[in-house]
């Protein structure tokens, strides 16, 4: 369910996973997660334009000692092995992370999804990492130029 807002612009009610973080496409994002303990999920998870044609995801890590993200192009990924992944990256339970996502085409929209895990020293990942307490955000991709001011006599210079 959605509803736009005097700008037009629209925004969603509900999260579209129970008990996880939205991002800054809805309205309501300070709802506590209701996970069982010991594995918290990721927090202050965002996705925006970055410098170039790039979108910066970054997120301050939960109780895992890693931090997976995937996206889909038409979903929010709903589970470790749903859309593709971005990134997996060792992190300890507080840790502000980021990580540069290139390659997208111009003018989509991604959907992002950041899960929590607890990988054993075998690799897998144990049952103290929950799915449905996942952090969720979208972003359109765009390109952005870096501008810098000059005066007609600066520029001017660079052409003598």
């Amino acid at each position: 369910m959605s509803a736009r807002d005097r700008n037009g612009k629209r925004h969603y009610l509900f999260s579209p996973k129970h008990g996880g973080y939205a991002g800054t496409d809805y309205l309501y994002t300070c709802q506590e997660p209701i996970c069982p303990e010991p594995n918290m999920p990721v927090k202050d998870f965002y996705a925006i334009t970055g410098p170039g044609c790039s979108i910066k995801v970054g997120w301050t890590s939960g109780e895992g000692n890693r931090t997976m993200v995937r996206y889909h192009l038409d979903h929010y990924p709903e589970g470790y092995s749903d859309g593709a992944l971005l990134c997996e990256l060792g992190s300890t339970p507080g840790e502000v992370l980021f990580y540069y996502h290139t390659g997208m085409p111009q003018g989509q929209l991604v959907y992002y999804t950041a899960f929590s895990l607890t990988r054993d020293s075998g690799g897998n990942i144990s049952l103290d990492s929950f799915v449905e307490c996942s952090a969720m955000d979208t972003v359109r991709a765009s390109c952005v130029t870096a501008v810098e001011e000059s005066s007609w006599g600066e520029i001017k210079s660079l052409y003598r």
